[in-house]
């Protein structure tokens, strides 16, 4: 197949003409197969083709984890949502959209995350109280060195 070029996405009506510019208008029952469904490709009378695009209406996935011999959880992974399963949080980063088959996961451990949360609240709370709280030095007169 040779390479081709990506022009514009289109969305046709549901019934009537597709109106297409520079390569004219087509009918839309010709982007539908026997079936009714949509038809992957249609090649115009200039050459060009439409492409039918497939975009997931919901970007997720399910996701069956097992530990050992222990059952599977089964899990659905959304864009956003992260599924934690024995300190491992999986991400869902993105998918194939050529075949629809496919996911991009990410999966990420961090032991250490609540340390260094701890340690941002006290470095927090141990600011205020220098602010707020007056040393006892603070109070003492300054003396004059000679």
């Amino acid at each position: 197949m040779p390479p081709h070029e990506y022009v514009r996405t289109v969305m046709p009506p549901a019934t009537g003409m597709l109106a297409l510019a520079e390569a004219g208008a087509l009918p839309v029952d010709a982007l539908h197969d026997a079936r009714g469904a949509w038809k992957e490709r249609v090649v115009l009378d200039n050459g060009w083709f439409l492409r039918l695009r497939r975009t997931p209406k919901h970007f997720e996935a399910t996701l069956q984890l097992q530990a050992g011999n222990a059952a599977p959880v089964v899990a659905a992974l959304a864009v956003n949502h992260p599924v934690t399963f024995h300190g491992w949080k999986f991400y869902l980063m993105s998918y194939d959209d050529d075949a629809g088959m496919m996911v991009h996961l990410s999966a990420r451990r961090d032991p250490g995350r609540r340390l260094v949360i701890g340690g941002i609240w006290m470095v927090m709370v141990g600011s205020a109280l220098l602010c707020w709280v007056q040393s006892a030095t603070s109070s003492l007169p300054l003396q004059e060195k000679n």
